[in-house]
């Protein structure tokens, strides 16, 4: 899953983001609340981890617009702030949940994997397709009952496939999803990664990852 963490203080961030990729996350970062607002309305994240204190503008003022714009984007406000006013201030713009400055990781950890875990018109907690199932809360993979093994990025971006069933999505769609914003690796690690799961698939089976020539890829159910 993709998240986006908008904190302006940049030792705290990079320990997050080392801390939720270890969990199996992927992590956008933006220091600058107006950068990061505009990245929350273009990009596809499932969550929003978001510091109500930022340079520019305040996660009060990015929670708000983009509740005014209809965005179901799960949120979960950051703050030094103690008093029980600024929670409920919070939460009553549309925040999710709130956690105070300090706090512990696995704290944080439970409290987005809970957010993940309610239901949202566009997410279940469990993705079925044919005989394939993701359990996106243990990130357990099955094919006809039997379970597949995969590493953290094969996972993430079998997810984006299943995301879109017989969808065709390109490699910048891709990368874009399934890897960090500023990913800067090797420019056919998607390739590399599509044959990866192509060899664990094809020993059960359905389904298939079909490739659309000129265009991309696509979780083939019909091959």
């Amino acid at each position: 899953m993709k998240l986006l963490l908008i904190e302006d203080e940049a030792s705290l961030a990079k320990s997050l983001i080392k801390g939720l990729k270890e969990e199996g996350f992927v992590v956008d970062w933006s220091p600058v609340g107006k950068k990061g607002l505009f990245m929350a309305k273009t990009q596809p994240y499932d969550l929003l981890v978001l510091d109500w204190m930022l340079p520019d503008i305040t996660g009060l003022e990015i929670i708000q617009e983009l509740r005014q714009e209809q965005s179901k984007l799960p949120i979960l406000i950051l703050t030094a702030k103690e008093e029980l006013e600024f929670k409920i201030e919070g939460l009553e713009a549309g925040a999710d949940d709130y956690l105070t400055k300090p706090f512990d990781f696995n704290e944080l950890i439970a409290r987005i994997r809970a957010i993940l875990r309610r239901p949202i018109n566009y997410r279940e907690e469990i993705i079925r397709i044919g005989e394939l199932s993701l359990n996106l809360t243990t990130k357990e993979v099955k094919v006809a009952g039997i379970e597949l093994k995969l590493s953290p990025k094969e996972y993430s971006l079998l997810e984006v496939l299943a995301r879109h069933p017989n969808q065709v999505l390109s490699r910048d769609q891709l990368l874009e999803q399934a890897w960090d914003h500023n990913y800067e690796g090797f420019s056919n690690v998607v390739d590399v990664y599509i044959r990866y799961l192509r060899n664990k698939l094809k020993l059960l089976g359905q389904p298939k990852i079909a490739t659309v020539r000129g265009f991309g890829y696509k979780l083939d159910l019909e091959r």
